[in-house]
């Protein structure tokens, strides 16, 4: 019997290209235009920009002390620049990066890269 519901998932597969509901995928993938951050670390705010030549596609202000965030643009112009990246991609990734902003008291995002890295 479960060598015949093997068979039946493997040809639905096949087929249909239908997967069991129990089974995931998982895209890994590297961020083509990385975020620039402005920190504020008295009040807790950190306002993350995606650029692209020179242009503010989509900016985000997070909150970190009252969990807040507002995010105001959009990617539809850079969307070959950005896929498979969506906008609340970029979204969830600046809040968490802003987190570790404020946590780790780090006001100036790329002197800290220089520093560490060069």
């Amino acid at each position: 019997m479960n060598k015949l519901k093997e068979y039946y998932k493997e040809r639905a597969f096949s087929l249909f290209g239908k997967r069991p509901h129990n089974g995931g995928r998982t895209t890994f993938a590297q961020l083509r235009i990385i975020p620039e951050y402005i920190v504020d670390l008295e009040s807790g705010q950190v306002t993350g920009q995606v650029k692209h030549n020179d242009k503010v596609y989509l900016t985000v202000f997070v909150n970190v002390h009252s969990q807040t965030t507002v995010a105001k643009g959009s990617l539809i112009g850079i969307y070959k620049h950005t896929k498979p990246f969506k906008r609340k991609n970029y979204i969830e990734y600046m809040i968490d990066e802003a987190k570790f902003l404020i946590e780790n008291e780090i006001a100036d995002p790329k002197e800290d890269y220089r520093r560490n890295f060069n």
